[in-house]
């Protein structure tokens, strides 16, 4: 699993390509709505719900499925594919993480944290 907020533009590809070297099947984003609006769209991190996009030349992700689980949290399901290998990764965004405070509610992270148990 991997935890993180963004990546910044210049580091996206590595961003994916890690995602890819570790295995990783789930990542978990702490990023209010409105950093989303601000930062992720910008620098073109995912493609929106059905579409692709291409990583260089050698990555292809595919953005499958998205359920909103909570109002604090949703779960993005993507496809990884790279030399005709596919693999799932669940991205579960957690959105009332405010810059430079804690949660006010530890409540909403117990059932994510409980869904990325393995």
């Amino acid at each position: 699993m991997i935890i993180t907020q963004l990546p910044l533009t210049n580091t996206v590809k590595h961003f994916w390509e890690m995602v890819w070297q570790e295995n990783a099947q789930a990542i978990l984003l702490l990023l209010t709505v409105n950093e989303w609006k601000q930062h992720a769209e910008k620098i073109r991190l995912i493609p929106g719900k059905g579409r692709c996009l291409h990583i260089e030349d050698f990555l292809m992700l595919t953005h499958k499925n998205e359920i909103n689980v909570t109002p604090e949290w949703v779960v993005h399901e993507f496809y990884l594919t790279k030399n005709n290998e596919t693999r799932r990764v669940l991205w579960h965004h957690y959105n009332a993480w405010e810059p430079n405070r804690p949660p006010a509610d530890g409540e909403h992270l117990w059932p994510i944290h409980s869904s990325l148990r393995y």
